[in-house]
């Protein structure tokens, strides 16, 4: 008899939840179990920021040789074709008179424009503010021609690019969310959140 009241409270217990939701306690307590992002603290002296990221985006950490930077590139989910992963990557670069390649904010968004691939489209351009600094958002749709991949593969990838760039210092910083353009919008809500979470320490 109580092993079908304890049955019967669990199923009015589901189907309540199904209908009003997950309580505010019980929904704290799956969140602090279940933890949907990770912080990233950058340790490296050209990379010191702390972001949230989502668990299943793997981090990869790379050091420039020739050019001096520190990136850290966040991999994740392919498209239907396997030719093409949506990633974020954030790197910082020193500027020049401290070894780096540019010499303020506005050389390197230029420069980033120059070299965009032919027949990319400037989708939108705007000043904003990242992480308390000024910043420029510029949004870029382009088609990565068949020549880039091999055999089967050999298709064109319509992608979309947002990229921002800011200036703290002496440190240049270059933040970008790339995907295909279908899966775009799938992934805008993690990247986001890696924004509204990223600081420059």
């Amino acid at each position: 008899m109580k092993q079908k009241q304890k049955a019967l409270w669990v199923l009015v217990a589901v189907g309540w939840m199904a209908v009003q939701g997950v309580p505010p306690v019980w929904a704290k307590a799956m969140k602090e179990t279940t933890p949907t992002f990770l912080e990233f603290h950058g340790k490296a002296r050209d990379l010191p920021v702390v972001f949230e990221y989502p668990k299943s985006w793997k981090p990869e950490e790379e050091k420039g040789t020739i050019e001096k930077y520190q990136l850290v590139r966040l991999m994740g989910p392919r498209n239907p074709e396997d030719t093409y992963s949506s990633y974020i990557s954030i790197v910082g670069s020193p500027v020049k008179k401290k070894g780096g390649k540019f010499d303020n904010l506005s050389e390197i968004v230029e420069n980033y424009k120059a070299y965009q691939l032919a027949g990319a489209h400037l989708d939108d351009e705007k000043v904003t503010v990242l992480g308390g600094l000024g910043a420029v958002d510029l949004t870029v749709t382009s088609v990565i021609p068949p020549l880039f991949q091999k055999g089967l593969r050999a298709l064109e990838i319509p992608v979309r690019t947002r990229t921002l760039f800011t200036q703290k210092g002496g440190m240049l910083y270059q933040i970008t969310y790339s995907a295909d353009l279908r899966l775009y919008d799938e992934h805008v809500k993690d990247f986001n959140r890696l924004l509204e979470t990223l600081q420059f320490e």
